[in-house]
């Protein structure tokens, strides 16, 4: 009876400890043991000393440990709490590594690291909360694992980057004014690809002068106002194979691209487009060329929204047709869905961007 009643003591005694908030700190690092995704036990990390990222300081170099050992347990980093990293004095860092198992990263902890280059993720990450990854000039590398679904506000806004990938299956939406602006100020961005986002609120993907295509999603349900707006460099916008029926558009949401003049879609039987609030459409596509699947063009041509379309043309028809040329080094090329090519190995529609100037070109 003895040995049973210390039995259950000590059950209690752990139950209790599970169920109180366990701070440990290892190196400098505060964490707390919380259950993965997968029911294991892991560390989520609540602080950090100025100690502990004194090295980072000096080297440029910020490496955030995949793991801590506490009483001969190893606990895989899945988790950065809130503001851990905020205020911590990182301007100067170039170069991050965040843990390898890290699932989740919330909000305010890289936002201030203006001089931030490389970010290095391991093959887990699965959100990034608000204010994270903004205002970072000097960006260049950011490339996001498949394992990524879900971000907010302020995500990838006002940085230096060139090319933004999205996962082939990212299925959520991309936030704009309603949770704060994402994707948007870009100045040296050349290729974004959207995943499969279901929605792009108003006020996303501004400000991107130097893209010369984009494809919406064909899981997309709405464009709202101001989506696709300030584009100077869009030549081209095109509409994936739609998996579902639905799909909205503001009015405004195409605004401010005087170079898109040409618009691509996949679907051979047109879909319904939905014009919220039954205004005026505020780009003229009376003046854009619309490029349909071969043997589309007469159901397009009488299907409301799409007939409204000054030229509708199958496949490449219309396009002047040029020989590929060696490029001089100065252009680039890209498909009408933003890929940058060789155009000595492509053949269809391209689009040459030399400075400022796109033009379109059939390559053969």
């Amino acid at each position: 009876m003895k040995n049973l009643v210390l039995i259950l003591v000590a059950v209690l005694a752990v139950f209790q400890a599970r169920c109180e908030r366990l701070e440990f700190t290892v190196d400098g690092y505060t964490f707390i043991i919380v259950n993965d995704v997968d029911g294991e036990e892991a560390a989520s990390i609540i602080s950090v000393s100025d100690e502990a990222l004194s090295e980072a300081k000096i080297t440029g170099i910020l490496d955030i440990p995949d793991s801590f050992t506490k009483d001969r347990v190893t606990y895989p980093v899945t988790e950065i709490q809130a503001n851990v990293f905020y205020g911590k004095g990182l301007e100067n860092v170039e170069e991050l590594y965040l843990p390898e198992e890290c699932l989740f990263l919330l909000q305010n902890n890289f936002g201030e690291m203006s001089n931030l280059r490389k970010v290095h993720f391991g093959d887990r990450i699965n959100m990034i909360l608000n204010d994270n990854f903004c205002n970072m000039p000097c960006l260049e590398e950011f490339d996001l694992p498949e394992s990524f679904r879900n971000f907010n506000r302020g995500f990838l806004s006002n940085v230096g980057l060139k090319k933004i990938i999205l996962p082939a299956d990212y299925s959520a939406s991309i936030y704009g004014a309603t949770n704060g602006p994402t994707l948007c100020n870009l100045p040296n961005l050349e290729y974004l690809s959207l995943g499969n986002a279901s929605y792009i609120d108003g006020a996303a993907l501004y400000n991107i002068p130097l893209l010369p295509a984009l494809t919406i999603p064909g899981a997309c349900r709405s464009l709202d106002g101001k989506v696709i707006y300030n584009m100077a460099g869009l030549k081209s916008l095109r509409f994936a194979k739609r998996t579902i029926s639905e799909f909205f558009i503001d009015p405004m949401a195409v605004n401010e691209c005087p170079s898109l003049t040409d618009y691509y879609v996949e679907d051979a039987v047109p879909f319904e487009v939905d014009i919220r609030n039954g205004k005026n459409i505020a780009v003229p596509y009376s003046q854009c060329t619309l490029h349909v699947p071969a043997g589309a063009k007469e159901a397009y041509a009488s299907a409301p929204f799409w007939s409204g379309f000054g030229t509708i043309v199958e496949d490449a028809a219309g396009v002047d047709a040029v020989e590929a040329e060696e490029d001089d080094g100065a252009a680039k090329w890209y498909s009408v869905d933003g890929r940058e090519i060789d155009p000595s190995g492509f053949r269809g529609i391209a689009l040459r961007r030399s400075g400022s100037k796109v033009t379109k070109h059939v390559l053969k």
